[in-house]
């Protein structure tokens, strides 16, 4: 064997302790092992990050390299896609390129000009508003959007984004059957946020001028009611992991 072939034979190793632990039914890809080269190797590695993405979590499945050792790497830390909002400036998204009111939300967290309301610390007041004597679509879903522009919501995938992970001041987490399951699990908890967003958008714009409205009233109400606001965070509140063996 030349020394590429042991390289890919190593890798190929690591792939197969990987679906041993994930995907314990699937054998197909051993029929690639016997090429024992980069490009086979390369797309054996892309099944399995891509399957990972369907079946469990939102994971990198682009591969940008054929290099055997980039592909080990691959197989040694989860290239987690964070689904927290950008807060980070150098990182941020035109805020046009949002949907009411998720918009309106981000503008005040990030310290932007806000139409008709007031500079407004958003950070707690999800509980106040949830609270307050208002229309269920309201009640029930702003608060969670309010967590997760604040990135309050205690969970991995939600309280950390794009420009969190780009700074490098996060460690990505092993492949290791404790923090797949830690992941797999957060990612099922973040569904409920998401699906609380989704709705008040949905509900928002189907009676925009309104509707807008009486969300930045219910905000303007929070805040009085906390007298001032609690002063919110631009990133995480816990430690910079990834993992279950060091969450907090």
């Amino acid at each position: 064997m030349t020394p590429l072939q042991v390289d890919c034979l190593r890798v190929y190793l690591t792939l197969g302790q990987r679906y041993a632990q994930l995907f314990p039914g699937n054998t197909t890809w051993q029929a690639d092992i016997t090429g024992l080269d980069e490009e086979r190797l390369s797309t054996a590695v892309s099944h399995f990050l891509k399957a990972v993405d369907r079946d469990y979590f939102p994971v990198e499945d682009d591969l940008w390299d054929e290099d055997s050792d980039y592909l080990a790497g691959r197989l040694e830390t989860i290239d987690v896609i964070p689904q927290g909002h950008e807060l980070d400036p150098d990182f941020t998204d035109e805020l046009d390129e949002y949907e009411e009111p998720v918009r309106t939300l981000l503008a005040l967290v990030r310290e932007e000009e806000t139409e008709d309301l007031p500079d407004i610390e958003l950070y707690g007041l999800s509980e106040i508003i949830a609270a307050l004597p208002l229309p269920p679509p309201i009640r029930d879903n702003l608060p969670a959007v309010v967590q997760l522009v604040t990135h309050s919501t205690d969970n991995v995938w939600l309280d950390w984004s794009y420009g969190d992970l780009a700074q490098g001041g996060v460690s990505l987490p092993e492949w290791c059957p404790d923090n797949v399951a830690f992941l797999k699990e957060e990612w099922a908890a973040a569904q409920s946020f998401l699906a609380k967003e989704k709705a008040l958008i949905h509900w928002v714009n189907a009676d925009r001028p309104t509707r807008l409205a009486a969300v930045r009233g219910a905000l303007y109400l929070a805040y009085v009611f906390s007298k001032k606001g609690v002063r919110h965070e631009t990133g995480p509140r816990y430690p910079h992991h990834l993992s279950r063996s060091n969450a907090a």
